[in-house]
């Protein structure tokens, strides 16, 4: 694990991201029944990188200019991917088992780390993980109904995508800032859905948006780009890939949270105790980060 001194801090970093996105999926279902899911991301993503030009001007063109091309590509295209697969996913499975699918980068990650970052694997990690898998199941599947699909495959490519590009950013941040990091992503992620959503036809005056998707956009804009891609990047710069994974898990429970509340959905009993099962696990993973940290000062 990188060491910090406010390693806990940059945990809660990462859990205010999954409130922001948590609550972005249930906005997402109310606010684009008038609009095509890429040309949304499109529109959301050009607001982003606006904001991000807007605020950090001419500093931002120097990092730009400085950055590594090559990394800041891969890194940010792996990005696109991530969030591309995943509303294919939501699109053509259940929001529940894509949602579970999705969730499962705990899994590959600490695997995936140790092969491209060259690290040992911690093994005090593995119980945590499967603690999360098993209460994630119960949070998003708990109804026993399961299938396995193109939505299903998709799904788990997100996982996987999600896992690549936490190490490929934690990689990156070593020499770069977040700033840079989450304008690259705002930017190729912007290009592939415009295409995506050139290629299927939907894109259509901006002035034909109502005001409910509008709100949607900006909201997914400001809320779970912007400042949601600062806090998460801010964090894989301090945080091992590992742990940061496993804090992700909180987003389905902030989603089921908003969900119940704007959509009137209902948690099933076993959906709360995977819930709390989840909770059990980050608060594991913060006491090993604690543990980690009241080592390197003695």
């Amino acid at each position: 694990m990188k060491r910090g001194r406010n390693s806990l801090f940059y945990i809660m970093f990462i859990v205010i991201v999954c409130l922001l996105w948590g609550v972005g999926n249930p906005v997402i279902k109310i606010g684009l029944g008038s609009l095509d899911v890429f040309y949304a991301l499109g529109l959301r993503y050009v607001i982003a990188i606006v904001i991000f030009f807007a605020v950090f001007k001419k500093d931002l063109v120097k990092k730009l200019k400085r950055a590594d091309r090559k990394p800041l590509a891969a890194v940010s295209f792996m990005t696109a991917a991530e969030f591309i697969t995943g509303n294919l996913a939501i699109m053509l499975s259940s929001a529940t088992v894509a949602g579970f699918l999705m969730c499962i980068s705990i899994i590959f990650t600490p695997f995936l780390s140790g092969l491209m970052l060259k690290t040992r694997m911690d093994r005090r990690i593995f119980p945590v993980v499967i603690l999360c898998v098993i209460g994630l199941y119960l949070l998003c599947c708990g109804t026993g109904s399961f299938s396995f699909g193109w939505g299903e495959v998709l799904a788990l490519c997100c996982s996987l995508t999600t896992a690549i590009s936490l190490i490929m950013s934690s990689k990156f941040l070593e020499t770069h800032d977040a700033v840079t990091l989450s304008t690259g992503q705002c930017v190729a992620t912007a290009a592939v859905s415009f295409v995506l959503a050139g290629v299927r036809g939907k894109i259509i005056n901006p002035m034909a948006i109502n005001a409910t998707g509008w709100y949607c956009v900006i909201y997914l804009a400001l809320g779970c780009t912007v400042l949601a891609y600062m806090l998460q990047n801010e964090a894989i710069g301090k945080l091992s890939p590992v742990y940061a994974s496993v804090t992700f898990c909180l987003e389905p429970i902030f989603t089921a949270l908003a969900a119940g509340i704007l959509l009137k959905e209902k948690l099933l009993p076993l959906g709360t105790l995977g819930a709390v099962m989840i909770v059990i696990a980050i608060v594991i993973t913060s006491v090993i980060i604690s543990l980690d940290g009241m080592k390197k000062k003695a």
